[in-house]
């Protein structure tokens, strides 16, 4: 039977063997629900960025008219941009046949120290029982990379690594201690008021209330709005 590990910051990449893995990415609050919201609204595409200089670089080269410059930096969208990281305003009548050139805190920067030799999923609670679904299809052991906030655990990750945990665990694939308590400790807040209750309380969490994104925390907490299940080619993140 298959193996469930959990990375909870950038500094554990390391343990990823470089192929025959499935890797899911998870960053809740919000990259990993923002690119599966505008996937399934209709973007043909997501190109992650690590930094802003590196997207408007990449978009001087080439600026097509189907590009969308999107971002944030600490939660705040970026000044000049299309869009920022918020998902409830990637809606079909924006992002629709458009190319979403986007720049995160944390998920977009993870997912350049992936081994791309592995298949790289990008996974939420909107869309965890697709990607679950997936993930035993590919038939492989699987590494869910929590993004963290700036280097540190994230609680709304671990949470999310926690439902896909319980999901595998009731198909036979199992894990250590860790996997064992990030699924108890969502099946005991898996409802939907106990889960934006702990989300709220979460540093991203707390941070994007005082923003004023209250819809979005509440959004990200919503399980299998989507049955998208977005994966990295290349450059480009799509269906």
């Amino acid at each position: 039977m298959h193996k469930i590990e959990i990375t909870l910051t950038p500094d554990e990449l390391n343990r990823i063997p470089a192929k025959d893995q499935t890797i899911v990415m998870i960053d809740t609050l919000r990259a990993s629900t923002t690119i599966v919201t505008a996937l399934a609204n209709g973007a043909r595409g997501v190109i992650p960025f690590s930094t802003r200089s590196e997207l408007e670089e990449y978009y001087r080269a080439d600026p097509r008219p189907d590009y969308l410059l999107c971002g944030e930096r600490g939660g705040r969208a970026l000044a000049g941009f299309d869009l920022g990281n918020s998902p409830l305003s990637y809606q079909p009548r924006v992002v629709k046949n458009r190319i979403i050139l986007l720049k995160t805190t944390n998920g977009t920067r993870i997912l350049e120290q992936l081994p791309l030799t592995n298949m790289i999923l990008i996974g939420a609670m909107v869309n965890s029982l697709a990607v679950t679904k997936r993930i035993i299809d590919l038939d492989r052991d699987v590494f869910l990379v929590c993004a963290g906030t700036q280097g540190a655990f994230s609680l709304e990750d671990f949470i999310t690594a926690g439902r896909y945990s319980s999901l595998l665990q009731q198909e036979g694939w199992q894990g250590d201690d860790l996997v064992i308590a990030a699924t108890r400790i969502f099946k005991d807040n898996q409802s939907f008021d106990d889960l934006i209750n702990l989300f709220l309380h979460s540093r991203n969490g707390q941070n994007l209330l005082n923003l004023g994104y209250s819809e979005d925390i509440k959004f990200a907490g919503s399980l299998d709005l989507f049955s998208v299940v977005p994966y990295l080619k290349g450059d480009k993140i799509i269906l």
